[in-house]
């Protein structure tokens, strides 16, 4: 049971030496009869089976944590030198715009915050009561709903949030207000000073802590494409303009703040295993299909008037043409609805991140981003010939000794391995001439029971319950109250 309900195919990814996914067959509750074992996960959404430092047993632990961490924060309340967006107050002063923005100084790329000050952004993807959501029942897993106790009964829409259901329990009645009010405590003690990624809305427009914000597209798609959140989504179609025209005024307050960095559009999208692949997407789709029909034109101009006799080459450049219209039409929207908002491009992924698609973004684009989950960045370029700012939009290491089966896409192997790999990814960061920021992800663990599409992670600040991981947090405060002096040092080395 505890096997089958996580992703399959996660062992190991790269260069990572160590399986993403625990082996539990060997594991001394592995044989235990099933009306003992279940139901398998407490009232907490913690595995019942196992302990480790930090768990939760009862309501008065949840209380006891809390009073701890705001001792905690009140004798480490964030990093000197930083002026009100977290930039680098006594660093030296650039142009104010009353906007981000970016700026290449001695060889280094770097934001530059609303009042002129050099910015580096760092701070976790997911600041939401929602990160240890799990589905109650899944088609495949009859025996699912067994193996929650009585949280079943709290269940919405056919899923428990454990990480709302704890809040609850530590904060009381008004918990979302203290938790969003302690989320920017929190980074700032931390020595963070960004809501990245997805973060809650309600969070980001408290405007205490600046953030990066998203619009995930849903016009119509390429519908022979193929996508790991979605197909690819036709920039021919009438529907691509309108739809982002629209998601854009319907976050125009959260747009138009100063403490918005700026926007990414889309989440790691599949641009193919070939280069031709766009456009032998657009050939297989329907003949309605507005991609196929401008390739069409396109190829009859040319005097290709058969659909199967359309080269390799032809179909890289009309591919080159899809990404053309995807990566502009994008800018002109952004541009169009606010000149000063920045384009942070489409958070590139690991598996799908191909140097011509690349090339193509980084015309159009303020800044690149990529999803990049290695030990750490030395010797990682964005590609060939490109010099921009790049913002790593997700990294995180894990392990399993933290009660979840999964450790993350990097297996750091234990709390303490943990901690070094931070430290070492993100000086290696701080190092890059070009990259301008390096987000976490995530704030708090995914469920142990799974989320969604079954990922299992430990890869919390926090763990479901909302406690702090005390390696892992003193390792982000190490670098992150240092981190201008940092990168200053690193920039006047290479002068």
């Amino acid at each position: 049971m505890i096997d089958a309900i996580y992703k399959p195919g996660q062992n190991p990814q790269g260069s990572n030496p160590s399986p993403i996914k625990m082996d539990v067959s060997k594991e001394p509750w592995a044989e235990m009869p099933e009306d003992e074992f279940l139901p398998c996960f407490d009232r907490y959404g913690q595995f019942k089976w196992r302990e480790w430092p930090g768990k939760t047993h009862s309501d008065e632990d949840l209380k006891r944590a809390m009073r701890d961490e705001v001792a905690d924060i009140k004798a480490h309340r964030g990093p000197d030198g930083r002026d009100r967006f977290g930039g680098w107050a006594i660093g030296p002063q650039q142009a104010a715009t009353g906007r981000f923005r970016t700026e290449k100084v001695k060889g280094k790329w770097w934001l530059v915050d609303p009042e002129g000050r050099l910015f580096w952004s760092f701070g976790p993807v997911r600041v939401t009561p929602n990160c240890g959501s799990t589905p109650l029942s899944a088609a495949n897993q009859p025996w699912r709903e067994k193996m929650f106790g009585e949280e079943c009964k709290s269940a919405e829409q056919g899923r428990i949030n454990f990480s709302a259901l704890n809040l609850e329990r530590k904060y009381g009645e008004r918990w979302f207000d203290y938790f969003a009010e302690f989320a920017h405590r929190r980074l700032r003690s931390w020595g963070m000073n960004t809501l990245a990624n997805d973060s809650d809305k309600r969070i980001c427009a408290m405007e205490r802590t600046p953030f990066a914000e998203r619009i995930m597209l849903s016009s119509h798609p390429i519908k022979a494409s193929d996508g790991m959140w979605s197909k690819f989504h036709d920039p021919f179609d009438p529907s691509f303009a309108e739809d982002l025209r629209k998601a854009l005024e319907e976050r125009a307050t959260l747009l138009h703040s100063n403490w918005c960095i700026g926007l990414f559009v889309d989440n790691e999208v599949k641009w193919g295993r070939k280069h031709g692949d766009l456009a032998r997407w657009a050939l297989a789709s329907p003949d309605g299909q507005p991609a196929k029909i401008e390739l069409l034109k396109r190829l009859g101009k040319a005097g290709n008037s058969g659909q199967s006799e359309v080269s390799e080459e032809r179909l890289c450049a009309f591919s080159d043409i899809i990404a053309e219209e995807y990566f502009r039409k994008i800018r002109d929207e952004i541009k169009t609805f606010d000149p000063n908002l920045l384009y942070l491009g489409c958070r590139f992924a690991g598996f799908s991140r191909p140097d011509w698609a690349v090339k193509i973004a980084a015309k159009y684009c303020d800044a690149l981003s990529f999803n990049v989950y290695r030990d750490d960045l030395e010797g990682w370029t964005p590609g060939d010939g490109i010099d921009m700012p790049v913002i790593i939009g997700e990294f995180h290491f894990g392990a399993h000794d933290r009660g979840l089966f999964g450790s993350g896409q990097r297996n750091a192997l234990s709390q303490e391995g943990r901690a070094a790999a931070i430290g070492r990814y993100v000086e290696s960061a701080l190092a890059h001439p070009l990259v301008v920021g390096a987000h976490w992800h995530q704030y708090s663990d995914q469920a142990a029971s799974g989320r969604f599409d079954g990922e299992h992670f430990q890869v919390g600040l926090t763990d479901i319950c909302d406690r702090p991981y005390p390696e892992t947090i003193q390792a982000i405060r190490t670098v992150g109250y240092t981190m201008y002096e940092t990168r200053h040092k690193h920039m006047e080395a290479k002068r």
